[in-house]
């Protein structure tokens, strides 16, 4: 799947060199481009699928077999709003939080592997609010790639009212592994996280430790 991430982030550049409007569904299609220069052919993905665990929900894509796993992919185009108006960093966070763990509700896999992506793009705006040490999430947002790291439900519960706010969906335990980081441009940054459930809840202060 790296050569993947590497083919979908020079795609990125490629875009993003253009004054072409790019919307999330841009984001989506422009990833299954490198799914196809990878050798993925098109009756391999399935798009929409209907959450498996959550109703009325549905996966953006499925893979249901890419080197001997079945990929859930979702995909968030965190930006400033077109209209100018100013972002609620705080309810976005939350919102990324919500579309981890819906995505780690996928259950495990029964003959294969199953692997949770979560594809997210976002301009310099979030991007400052997650690196920034005061906001809590540099450890997730900018950890070393490939290091998994345990989210409690602590860490969740204990986020801004307003980014609590906006999780709609059960809060549990979570593995949160960062495969991918770049920077498209000077503005947009680039992250591919990997999720899991059932993990035990960390004892550290602030509910976050890297897992063993």
């Amino acid at each position: 799947m790296k050569q993947v991430f590497d083919t979908f982030a020079a795609l990125l550049r490629r875009r993003f060199s253009t004054s072409i409007v790019t919307t999330e569904d841009s984001i989506r299609y422009t990833f299954f481009a490198a799914l196809l220069d990878a050798g993925l052919k098109p009756h391999q993905t399935v798009q929409e699928l209907p959450h498996p665990v959550i109703d009325r929900k549905e996966i953006d894509t499925w893979i249901p077999d890419y080197e001997g796993s079945e990929y859930f992919i979702e995909f968030k185009f965190d930006r400033v709003p077109s209209s100018g108006s100013t972002q609620n960093k705080t309810d976005r966070s939350g919102k990324l939080l919500n579309d981890m763990l819906r995505l780690a509700m996928v259950p495990s896999g029964v003959d294969k592997a199953r692997r949770r992506l979560f594809v997210y793009l976002t301009d310099g705006g979030m991007h400052t609010y997650f690196t920034n040490p005061n906001n809590g999430y540099v450890s997730i947002y900018d950890a070393e790639c490939n290091q998994p790291k345990e989210i409690s439900e602590q860490f969740i519960t204990t986020r801004p009212k307003s980014a609590q706010n906006s999780i709609s969906c059960e809060i549990f335990p979570m593995r949160v592994t960062l495969l991918y980081k770049v920077a498209v441009n000077q503005e947009i940054q680039l992250r591919i996280f990997q999720t899991e459930k059932n993990i035990e809840p960390s004892t550290e202060g602030d509910g976050l430790k890297t897992a063993p």
